[in-house]
């Protein structure tokens, strides 16, 4: 548990500053612009903890990666997910395993994030989001045009993706809000394959009889 200073202690970080509390990690002393009451740490590890905990993505571009890839986008963050779990517990799990059947691992990661949740006094997710998730993407293997609505589960992901992005840190939400290149080529390339989408879908190709030649 942190403390509140009751000597004229002064800042780790900004040695003119008074300090207000010594984090609960490393016992410096912080200031109230270096110090997170609800974490009980200083900024410098609450930084290190939360960056090797998940991997924080912006909401909005979570919703466009999942919309212009037509929900492929939402493997490869389950895969960063896991993978950072992984790291932090220095587990065996297989985060490649667990982002192709993401369907179901999605409970497991909810699970997880609740426990990081409540160590914040943060309410839980409710796995209502898992369900939904599961069943609407179950709907890629139906008939048009269920299948293509099949790429809506991804926004059964959004406020797990809220969740680790309220979790991060400071420095980690600096460090991957912004829009790289890479994500520009993937717009671009998602806009592509959704217009080949739309062309199929007004002008499919009509349906021949393979024995209209023949001769009876």
């Amino acid at each position: 548990m942190s403390t509140a200073t009751t000597v004229s202690a002064f800042c780790a970080t900004h040695p003119d500053q008074l300090a207000e509390a010594t984090c609960a990690r490393c016992g410096d002393y912080a200031c109230a612009a270096c110090f997170d009451s609800l974490s009980e740490q200083c900024h410098a590890c609450e930084s290190l903890a939360s960056a090797a905990t998940y991997h924080a993505v912006p909401v909005p571009r979570f919703v466009l990666m999942t919309l212009v890839s037509l929900g492929l986008y939402i493997p490869y963050w389950m895969y960063k997910q896991w993978a950072s779990v992984r790291r932090r517990d220095r587990s065996e799990i297989w985060p490649l395993a667990r982002a192709l059947f993401a369907g179901f691992t999605f409970f497991g990661l909810t699970d997880d994030i609740n426990t990081a949740s409540l160590s914040r006094g943060l309410a839980p997710l409710s796995k209502g989001w898992c369900v939904a998730f599961l069943v609407v993407g179950a709907l890629w293997r139906a008939p048009e045009p269920w299948a293509t609505i099949s790429i809506l589960a991804g926004l059964a992901v959004v406020p797990a993706c809220a969740r680790i992005w309220e979790l991060s840190s400071a420095g980690a939400r600096q460090a991957n809000g912004g829009f790289a290149l890479r994500h520009g080529i993937t717009v671009v390339l998602g806009l592509i394959l959704w217009a080949g989408v739309i062309y199929d879908t007004l002008y499919p190709e009509p349906e021949v009889d393979p024995y209209a030649n023949y001769d009876y």
